[in-house]
């Protein structure tokens, strides 16, 4: 199983706690997303190819979206003083904080934007929820 199309080959029953059975089925995610925020959501999980992606804007959206609820988590994990209003001097702020450069001493921002969303995709941010009820 995974949490990309076409990983899933075969159809399975998952036990789970309380009673709950999970049936894991093969699927394919539709071509065009009504609601933009879904499609942003699946592409922090990483349901979504980074390949097709502009990976500094996806953790720019995402630092934006996240610091809203969760700023304090995004300070900690990157020894930010604060968070900028701005997500991309944010990235900024993290490419420096972590030593990520380039051939000339130039900020490397993609390596930044990369860690941000494997932070988040492997937990290492903390909990973090994504659509809440209102």
């Amino acid at each position: 199983t995974g949490n990309r199309p076409g990983v899933t080959r075969g159809k399975q029953w998952i036990a789970m706690s309380g009673g709950i059975d999970l049936l894991d089925t093969p699927g394919t995610l539709w071509a065009k997303f009504d609601d933009q925020a879904t499609a942003r959501r699946l592409a922090y999980i990483g349901s979504i190819s980074d390949d097709i992606l502009d990976v500094c804007e996806l953790a720019a959206e995402f630092l934006r979206e996240a610091s809203e609820r969760y700023g304090n988590l995004i300070i900690k994990r990157y020894s930010l003083e604060k968070l900028s209003q701005n997500p991309r001097e944010t990235l900024v702020e993290i490419a420096k904080n972590r030593g990520y450069k380039i051939s000339g001493g130039e900020l490397d921002i993609t390596r930044a934007a990369n860690a941000v969303m494997d932070d988040f995709r492997k937990a290492r941010l903390g909990k973090i929820m994504l659509e809440y009820a209102d």
